[in-house]
């Protein structure tokens, strides 16, 4: 399917706190991160098919454009299939 929202940053690995018994800690990777066909996130980020941003505050007043504009794709692929 089609991705709608934004890039992401690529900083996706996940990490685990390890402490030692004086006390000091390091972070070792935990586990990688990456798309259905394998592609590693890592310092990459995930791309999107549809450029949808999500302005700071309009979440809470009820207006979503990612959704908005993912709703606006699966329809448009309804009506397409509906056509054709």
């Amino acid at each position: 399917g089609k991705v709608v929202g934004r890039p992401s940053g690529g900083a996706v690995i996940g990490t685990y706190d390890y402490q030692l018994i004086d006390g000091t800690s390091f972070r070792l990777p935990l586990q990688k991160v990456a798309t259905p066909e394998g592609e590693d996130l890592e310092g990459k980020g995930r791309t999107v098919d549809i450029d949808a941003d999500l302005p700071l505050g309009e979440w809470a007043r009820g207006i979503d454009r990612q959704l908005d504009a993912a709703a606006a794709a699966l329809l448009a692929q309804i009506d397409a299939g509906l056509t054709s």
